[in-house]
This record gives C-alpha cells, sequence and structure tokens, in this order.
C-alpha cells in the first residue's frame, strides 16, 4: 500500500480494498472504516504529486520532465512493436542504418530521440502517423 500511497493511486486502494470485501465483512469495524478513510484523504493525485515534484505546468522544471516522459513513452511504443514483430535490436538497427547500441540507447531512454529518427524507426517497423492540428 505504501507504493499506492507516495505515488497518489487512490483508485488503486479503491480497487483494493474492495478486492478484499470478504474480509473487510469479517473484521468490519468502525476502526477500521475510519482508518481507510485517513489513508484515503492523505493520498495525493497524480497531479497534486507532479506540482509537488516538478513544480506547477509551464515551469521548466515541469516542462522537462514532461518532455523526457514523452520520449520514454514514445520509445518505450517503437520497442513493444519490435518486439512484437520479433525483431532483434540489431535487425532493426540494419533496416535504419544505425549499430544496435544505438536502438538500445534510444529504447533506454538514454539518447534524445531526434523526430525524424522516430520516423525513420517507425517506417522500418510499418508504423504509419498522422498529425492532427487543432
Amino acid at each position: 500500500m505504501f507504493f499506492f500511497q507516495k505515488f497518489g493511486y487512490s483508485e488503486q486502494i479503491h480497487y483494493f480494498c474492495g478486492m478484499n470485501e470478504d474480509i473487510r465483512e469479517t473484521f468490519h469495524s468502525a476502526e477500521y472504516d475510519e482508518y481507510y478513510a485517513n489513508l484515503l484523504a492523505r493520498l495525493k493525485t497524480g497531479s497534486q504529486h507532479l506540482t509537488e515534484t516538478y513544480g506547477e505546468k509551464g515551469t521548466p522544471r515541469r516542462e522537462e520532465f514532461e518532455a523526457k516522459a514523452k520520449a520514454w513513452y514514445y520509445a518505450e511504443l517503437l520497442r513493444d512493436e519490435r518486439k512484437r514483430q520479433k525483431l532483434t535490436q540489431q535487425q532493426l538497427g540494419e533496416r535504419i542504418g544505425k549499430k544496435r547500441e544505438y536502438v538500445s540507447s534510444l529504447e533506454q531512454g538514454q539518447t534524445d530521440m531526434q523526430l525524424s529518427t522516430f520516423m525513420l524507426i517507425a517506417n522500418a517497423l510499418g508504423l504509419r502517423f498522422s498529425l492532427v492540428v487543432g
């Protein structure tokens, strides 16, 4: 439960508490209800946690965090697709004209991925993207 408390996942706590309905009925008491009410009241939302840790939206530190989070997310999408197609990093590297180590560092978030590299890898994996503006 510490994980949920630390990262502000109150929905998971509700689910966790609901999962143990039989146990809850067995040990139901006012103290039990009060304990969980206090626990839930202390939980932070994900947004609150981000604001507390990285600052308000629009601040340089928060923007840097969000950019890194998005880069990691897109690298994960490409890695998952590579694995789904049962390609090794070496094979993908050969398709895009790069070394395996480069593909590895992209997937691990050690190297910043430029848009051109993202599109190159996406094309090598047969993925197509469209830009939506508005």
